[in-house]
């Protein structure tokens, strides 16, 4: 990878105790394991929770095309 190109991320909140990681969009795949580094848990990217960062990520794409656009 291109050290200038910009590394996407997510905001991810762990369902246990709340605290948030930034996780690289591109490793935010179906079954993915996912370790929060505060409490330990380990969650497996499927279902519901794989739907919501899914329309996360669109969520933040949408932005970035909006604001990429010129005026």
């Amino acid at each position: 990878m291109n050290s200038k190109q910009e590394v996407k991320k997510l905001a991810f909140s762990c369902p246990v105790c709340a605290r948030i990681t930034d996780r690289e969009i591109s490793k935010l795949k179906e079954g993915a394991t996912i370790v929060c580094e505060f409490c330990g848990l380990k969650l497996n990217l499927h279902g519901h929770m794989l739907e919501s960062v899914n329309a996360q990520i669109a969520d933040l794409t949408d932005e970035k095309t909006i604001a990429d656009e010129p005026a």
